[in-house]
Protein backbone atom coordinates (compact mmCIF):
# COMPACT_ATOMS: atom_id res chain seq x y z
CA UNK A 1 0.00 0.00 0.00
CA UNK A 2 2.78 2.33 0.95
CA UNK A 3 4.62 1.90 -2.66
CA UNK A 4 1.05 2.43 -4.34
CA UNK A 5 0.86 5.75 -2.72
CA UNK A 6 4.61 6.61 -3.57
CA UNK A 7 3.83 5.98 -6.79
CA UNK A 8 0.99 8.02 -7.15
CA UNK A 9 2.51 11.21 -5.32
CA UNK A 10 5.56 10.89 -7.37
CA UNK A 11 3.39 10.53 -10.84
CA UNK A 12 1.50 13.79 -9.18
CA UNK A 13 4.93 15.32 -8.95
CA UNK A 14 6.07 14.82 -12.08
CA UNK A 15 2.70 16.15 -14.12
CA UNK A 16 2.95 18.98 -11.78
CA UNK A 17 6.95 19.41 -13.03
CA UNK A 18 6.53 18.82 -16.56
CA UNK A 19 3.27 21.01 -17.15
CA UNK A 20 3.96 24.25 -15.12
CA UNK A 21 6.40 25.18 -17.51
CA UNK A 22 4.42 25.07 -20.55
CA UNK A 23 2.11 27.86 -20.21
CA UNK A 24 0.84 28.95 -23.29
CA UNK A 25 0.47 32.28 -24.20
CA UNK A 26 -2.72 33.87 -24.06
CA UNK A 27 -4.49 35.42 -26.92
CA UNK A 28 -5.92 39.52 -26.54
CA UNK A 29 -4.88 39.46 -22.86
CA UNK A 30 -2.67 42.58 -22.90
CA UNK A 31 0.37 40.70 -22.46
CA UNK A 32 3.40 40.13 -24.87
CA UNK A 33 4.19 36.62 -24.59
CA UNK A 34 6.32 34.32 -26.39
CA UNK A 35 4.52 32.87 -29.31
CA UNK A 36 2.75 36.43 -29.80
CA UNK A 37 2.29 38.99 -32.11
CA UNK A 38 1.98 41.81 -30.50
CA UNK A 39 0.73 45.14 -32.00
CA UNK A 40 1.20 48.59 -30.51
CA UNK A 41 -0.44 51.86 -31.37
CA UNK A 42 2.63 53.91 -31.08
CA UNK A 43 6.25 54.10 -31.75
CA UNK A 44 8.41 52.26 -29.47
CA UNK A 45 6.27 49.70 -28.69
CA UNK A 46 4.00 52.11 -26.33
CA UNK A 47 0.34 53.90 -26.76
CA UNK A 48 -1.68 50.09 -25.44
CA UNK A 49 -1.11 46.45 -27.46
CA UNK A 50 -3.02 44.03 -28.51
CA UNK A 51 -1.97 40.99 -28.59
CA UNK A 52 -2.51 37.49 -31.13
CA UNK A 53 -1.52 34.11 -31.23
CA UNK A 54 -3.18 33.20 -34.65
CA UNK A 55 -4.09 34.56 -37.98
CA UNK A 56 -6.65 37.63 -37.82
CA UNK A 57 -8.16 38.22 -41.68
CA UNK A 58 -10.08 41.15 -40.34
CA UNK A 59 -8.78 43.54 -37.31
CA UNK A 60 -12.26 45.87 -37.90
CA UNK A 61 -13.99 43.31 -35.96
CA UNK A 62 -14.03 46.09 -32.64
CA UNK A 63 -11.07 45.01 -31.08
CA UNK A 64 -9.29 47.51 -28.79
CA UNK A 65 -5.67 48.35 -27.95
CA UNK A 66 -5.57 47.17 -24.24
CA UNK A 67 -5.74 50.35 -21.81
CA UNK A 68 -7.31 52.81 -24.79
CA UNK A 69 -10.25 53.13 -26.78
CA UNK A 70 -8.48 52.57 -30.03
CA UNK A 71 -9.49 50.48 -32.44
CA UNK A 72 -7.00 48.54 -33.69
CA UNK A 73 -8.32 48.83 -37.78
CA UNK A 74 -5.53 51.14 -39.15
CA UNK A 75 -3.62 51.91 -35.83
CA UNK A 76 -0.59 50.15 -35.47
CA UNK A 77 2.71 51.77 -35.12
CA UNK A 78 5.23 49.32 -33.70
CA UNK A 79 5.29 45.46 -33.49
CA UNK A 80 6.47 42.74 -32.37
CA UNK A 81 7.19 39.25 -33.40
CA UNK A 82 7.59 37.11 -30.58
CA UNK A 83 7.25 33.47 -32.09
CA UNK A 84 10.69 31.61 -31.78
CA UNK A 85 10.06 30.12 -35.32
CA UNK A 86 7.54 31.57 -37.37
CA UNK A 87 7.20 34.75 -39.27
CA UNK A 88 4.27 36.95 -39.33
CA UNK A 89 3.36 38.82 -42.26
CA UNK A 90 0.90 42.76 -42.05
CA UNK A 91 -1.65 43.03 -44.59
CA UNK A 92 -3.14 46.48 -45.73
CA UNK A 93 -6.70 45.30 -46.14
CA UNK A 94 -9.26 42.64 -44.93
CA UNK A 95 -8.61 39.08 -46.02
CA UNK A 96 -4.70 38.92 -46.21
CA UNK A 97 -4.99 41.16 -49.27
CA UNK A 98 -1.97 43.56 -49.83
CA UNK A 99 1.06 42.14 -48.24
CA UNK A 100 3.34 44.69 -46.39
CA UNK A 101 6.05 43.31 -44.34
CA UNK A 102 6.90 40.13 -43.10
CA UNK A 103 8.79 39.85 -39.53
CA UNK A 104 10.81 37.57 -38.92
CA UNK A 105 11.13 35.22 -35.40
CA UNK A 106 11.69 36.74 -32.13
CA UNK A 107 12.43 40.64 -34.23
CA UNK A 108 10.11 43.72 -33.80
CA UNK A 109 9.90 46.92 -35.79
CA UNK A 110 9.49 49.93 -33.80
CA UNK A 111 8.22 52.49 -36.03
CA UNK A 112 6.49 51.26 -39.40
CA UNK A 113 6.92 54.11 -40.97
CA UNK A 114 5.49 54.21 -43.99
CA UNK A 115 3.71 51.65 -42.78
CA UNK A 116 2.26 53.24 -40.21
CA UNK A 117 -1.41 53.33 -39.52
CA UNK A 118 -2.31 50.48 -42.31
CA UNK A 119 -2.37 46.84 -41.23
CA UNK A 120 -6.06 45.20 -41.28
CA UNK A 121 -4.92 41.84 -41.26
CA UNK A 122 -2.11 39.41 -40.23
CA UNK A 123 -1.17 35.82 -40.77
CA UNK A 124 1.47 33.71 -39.97
CA UNK A 125 3.89 32.03 -42.14
CA UNK A 126 6.45 29.40 -41.73
CA UNK A 127 10.10 31.28 -42.46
Amino acid sequence: MVRRITAVLAGAVLLALTTAGTASAASKNGKCESGELCLYRLAGYTGGLLDFVADDANYTNGDVFHGTTYALDNRATSVVNNDPARCVTLYQDINHAKPMITIGPRSAVSHLRQLDNLASSHKWTAC
